[in-house]
C-alpha cells in the first residue's frame, strides 16, 4: 500500500507561524516607537529653557566659598579659596579666579565658567545653553562693584534669563547664603 503523503504545511502550522510573526512584529514596534520617543524627549529638553543639572548647585559652591566679588559685562567673576581641581574635578583648597560668563554662539547663548588658578593656565567648561544673561546682586541696594572687587557678602542674589529665539524667556533667581 503505498501511501502518497503531501509535503505541504497544515492550516494550523500556518496561523501559528502568522501569530509568532504577529508578535515579533508588534514587539518591535514598541521599541521603535519607545526610541523615537525617548529622542524626541532628548531634543525637547536640549532645545528648552533650563538649567543643566547642577547648574544651581555649582553656582551656589562657588559663591558660598567666595571671598570677593564683581559683576562683568556679561555675568560675574569671585575669587574664592575652593576651586575644582581641573585633572580630576574634585575640589581643592587653592585659591582661584571663577568667572561666570555668556557667551554667543551662532544663535546659541551659553554660560561658561571659566577658572584660573595660580599655578596653572586657565580652564573653561560649557556649563549651560540657552541662557541669555546671568547677573548677581550681592547688597541690599542692588550694588555689587561694577570693576573693583567687591567683599563678598553673606547672601548674593543670582539671576539668569534663560530661553532660546523664539521662546518666551524665563528669569530663574536664587540667593546663596553662607554658612
Amino acid at each position: 500500500m503505498n501511501s502518497s503523503r503531501n509535503n505541504a504545511f497544515t492550516l494550523i502550522e500556518l496561523m501559528l507561524t502568522l501569530a509568532i510573526v504577529s508578535l515579533l512584529t508588534l514587539a518591535a514596534l514598541k521599541v521603535a516607537a519607545a526610541t523615537s520617543r525617548d529622542v524626541r524627549s532628548l531634543q525637547k529638553a536640549a532645545d528648552a529653557p533650563g538649567l543643566a543639572p547642577g547648574l544651581m548647585e555649582l553656582i551656589s559652591r562657588d559663591l558660598m566659598h567666595a571671598h570677593k566679588l564683581r559683576k562683568t559685562a556679561s555675568g560675574f567673576a569671585l575669587q574664592t579659596h575652593v576651586c575644582l581641581d581641573p585633572k580630576t574635578f574634585e575640589l581643592r583648597h587653592m585659591p582661584a579666579e571663577v568667572e561666570y560668563e555668556v557667551r554667543k554662539v551662532g544663535q546659541r547663548s551659553l554660560l561658561v565658567r571659566r577658572q584660573r588658578l595660580q599655578d596653572q593656565k586657565e580652564t573653561r567648561e560649557l556649563v549651560c545653553c540657552n541662557v541669555s544673561a546671568i547677573g548677581i546682586q550681592s547688597a541690599p541696594n542692588g550694588a555689587a562693584g561694577g570693576d573693583d572687587w567687591q567683599p563678598a557678602t553673606e547672601a548674593v542674589t543670582v539671576s539668569a534669563v534663560l530661553g532660546t529665539t523664539g521662546m518666551e524667556p524665563q528669569e530663574m533667581v536664587f540667593t546663596v547664603r553662607k554658612r
